[in-house]
């Protein structure tokens, strides 16, 4: 099982790897934000929630306008 380090230092590697907000769109993406998701307790970890937080907004831009947004 990997640990919330390891499920953040991965959201981190792909925020950084493309500024692209398409790039949170591909099915291992949605797996590295929903592993730190699982692991991490956005309360008490503010690097998870922000990273948790960019991930999310990153997807709503991603998807564009007349999408469905809220998946």
């Amino acid at each position: 099982m990997r640990s919330c380090a390891d499920a953040l230092a991965a959201a981190r590697e792909r925020a950084a790897a493309g500024q692209d907000p398409g790039s949170v769109l591909v099915d291992h993406a949605l797996a590295d934000a929903g592993g730190l998701a699982a692991l991490a307790d956005p309360a008490a970890d503010p690097d998870a929630a922000y990273m948790l937080g960019m991930f999310g907004w990153f997807r709503f831009e991603g998807l564009g306008e007349g999408a469905d947004r809220g998946g």
